[in-house]
């Protein structure tokens, strides 16, 4: 069940890093009007949000991957398009051929844990995988 294990993921993590964890009250009225006030960016969901908060684009987070697709490259080397999403959208990732020959026998769908850069492609957010951990 997704919901459920994501919600234990984020426990985890949460009682692992309770120093780091903002709890405030984010996602209000007051809080938008505030952040208007402070000139701050008010991004709603991660896909929205990737752009803004990595200045060198590198970025670690926990996705659900629902789908995958594996091509061949002119080279004739495998690589994967995943589809992966989270309560708030979703976002392509990509493996390379070196990525690939690491993680091709993902299991589809599941969470993972991913490391990545973020780049722009045909005016759509992608990110190019650096590393994959599956989580229970």
């Amino acid at each position: 069940d997704f919901e459920q294990a994501v919600h234990d993921l984020i426990k985890e993590y949460a009682t692992e890093h309770q120093k780091i964890v903002f709890n405030g009250n984010g996602y209000s009225e007051e809080w938008v009007k505030e952040a208007e006030r402070r000139g701050l960016p008010n991004l709603p969901s991660m896909v929205d949000a990737i752009p803004a908060l990595v200045a060198d684009k590198n970025v670690e987070m926990f996705l659900y991957f629902e789908r995958k697709r594996e091509v061949t490259t002119k080279n004739n080397d495998k690589m994967m398009f995943i589809n992966a999403s989270d309560s708030f959208g979703t976002i392509e990732l990509v493996m390379f051929p070196r990525i690939y020959n690491k993680y091709f026998n993902i299991v589809v769908p599941g969470v993972y844990k991913i490391s990545g850069k973020v780049e722009k492609r045909f005016s759509k957010l992608q990110i190019v995988l650096y590393d994959v951990e599956k989580r229970e």
